[in-house]
Formats: C-alpha cells, sequence, structure tokens
C-alpha cells in the first residue's frame, strides 16, 4: 500500500481500473488513495478572479492535473434521518448543511486547517464578513460556494456531495480547458487540450452548452461573477451585432413605411 501512495502522491499513478471497478458496484466508496497535483501547475493570483492554477509548462490533452481525496464527502444515502441545523438566513440545500457541519465536527481542534479552509472564496457571501460571524456560518458560506457534485460512474446522476481544496483553486470558464468526473471520494482533473506554459487552468461549473443568459444568472446567484471567458463574450457580442442588424432592419421598414404614406 505505501508503494501505490507514493506512486499516487508523486506520478499520480492511480489503480483506475480497480477504482474505477469497485465505484460501479455501487457502494459509497471512500477509497485509501492519496491526493495529487501535477507539478508543471502551480497556485497564484490572478488580477481580478483571486487564486487560481496556472501552467508552468506545457501541459498535454489528457495530461492528469489533479487527483485529490475529499477534504469531506456526503452521500445521498447518508442524508437519511441526520439532524440538521442551518441558519435563517441559509440558502443553501439541507445536503450542504450537513456536509459544513460534518467538515467542522472533523477538524475540530485544527485551528490552522480550519484558518485555510475559510481562507477559499465565499461566493456570494465574498463581502467582507462580520467580525463576530461564526466559523461555522463562513465554513458553510464556503462549502455552498465551492462544493462540487460526486457522480455515479460513467458520468450518471449525482449520488453525493463533497469539497475537494485544491480542485477549487480553478476558476470558471464556459469553454473551459480541463475537465473533472469522480470517482469515489476521488477528484480527477485533466486538460482538456494541449495548454501552452503560463495559461491558466479553468473548469466549467455549469453546463457550457445551455445559454448564455442561463449561464449568466447561475453563475452570479451562486457564485457571485459574470462570466467572461471567450466564449461568453463570443455569444453576447453574437447577440449585440443580431439586436443590431435587427434594428438596422426595423428601420429601413420604418422608412419604407412612411415613404408609402408620404
Amino acid at each position: 500500500q505505501m508503494m501505490q501512495w507514493v506512486k499516487e502522491s508523486e506520478q499520480g499513478k492511480y489503480d483506475f481500473l480497480s477504482l474505477h471497478t469497485a465505484n460501479a458496484g455501487g457502494s459509497d466508496n471512500r477509497f485509501p488513495c492519496v491526493s495529487y497535483r501535477n507539478p508543471h501547475a502551480e497556485v497564484r493570483r490572478t488580477p481580478d478572479k483571486g487564486n487560481g492554477m496556472f501552467a508552468t509548462q506545457s501541459l498535454s490533452a489528457g495530461e492528469l492535473v489533479v487527483g485529490e481525496k475529499a477534504e469531506c464527502i456526503l452521500y445521498s444515502s447518508e442524508l437519511v434521518g441526520k439532524p440538521v441545523v442551518t441558519a435563517p438566513s441559509w440558502s443553501g440545500d439541507v445536503g450542504d448543511a450537513l456536509l459544513s457541519q460534518i467538515l467542522m465536527q472533523n477538524i475540530s481542534g485544527q485551528a490552522g486547517r480550519l484558518d485555510l479552509l475559510l481562507g477559499m472564496s465565499r461566493g456570494t457571501h465574498e463581502a467582507p464578513a462580520d467580525g463576530d460571524a461564526a466559523p461555522c456560518v463562513l465554513l458553510s458560506q464556503v462549502v455552498q460556494a465551492n462544493r462540487h457534485m460526486a457522480s455515479a460512474p460513467w458520468e450518471g446522476p449525482p449520488r453525493g456531495t463533497g469539497l475537494w481544496p485544491t480542485a477549487s483553486k480553478l476558476n470558471h470558464a464556459c469553454d473551459a480547458n480541463c475537465s473533472w468526473h469522480t470517482v469515489g471520494d476521488m477528484f480527477f482533473i485533466r486538460c482538456q487540450r494541449n495548454i501552452a506554459a503560463g495559461e491558466e487552468l479553468t473548469l466549467s461549473y455549469i453546463n457550457g452548452t445551455v445559454s448564455l443568459d442561463t449561464r449568466q444568472e447561475v453563475l452570479k446567484s451562486r457564485h457571485g461573477f459574470i462570466c467572461g471567458c471567450g466564449l461568453c463574450k463570443e455569444q453576447d457580442a453574437g447577440v449585440a451585432s443580431g439586436k443590431r442588424q435587427y434594428e438596422a432592419v426595423c428601420r429601413k421598414i420604418q422608412a419604407c413605411e412612411s415613404k408609402k404614406k408620404s
């Protein structure tokens, strides 16, 4: 087992066949794996989006960027009969609330770990927090903004929710250059195309094939930002161009109607 952990942590070499086989069995798995981050991917500040992950050398399509074990994961089957406490203003779902409670219990007494998690984005709650805000409230906001769904085998329907802090460092783009999937409590990120050195690595937080308006609405309500990726700019320009063309046609029709009347 120790040798396998070394392969995973240093080389990103996971026994994917065994993981997928176990996951396909239908169990809610927490695998004895360790996390990996590609040595050619680093986290640093961006000009306008907080932290982000960047390629320090060129990466190839299909290359593994992150393999991360969940900080905390909660499967749907584990929600049954669980008492959940939420603040009066809580706007997240029950899974988010319970996940944050379990996470708070898991890191009890680990001040350094708590500080690290509270340093993550809080999405729509990113405005300066009340100095008296309880850590559990702030952690709930972190979970709500950063959690990902754990899917059934072969990208099936969601069957749980979890927090993967390293994966959360990747910012959103509807035309993302990386993709992700979960296997049990493991979160894997791979390059979708060749990526140049210095390029930011991105994930799509939502389905990039839905309409521009729908994407922007979801991103604004849940994460607190409007996406300005290349796809959104292109579609927005197309909408604006179409609107201008429509207005020009309307003006021509009105001019023709005016000539007829005169």
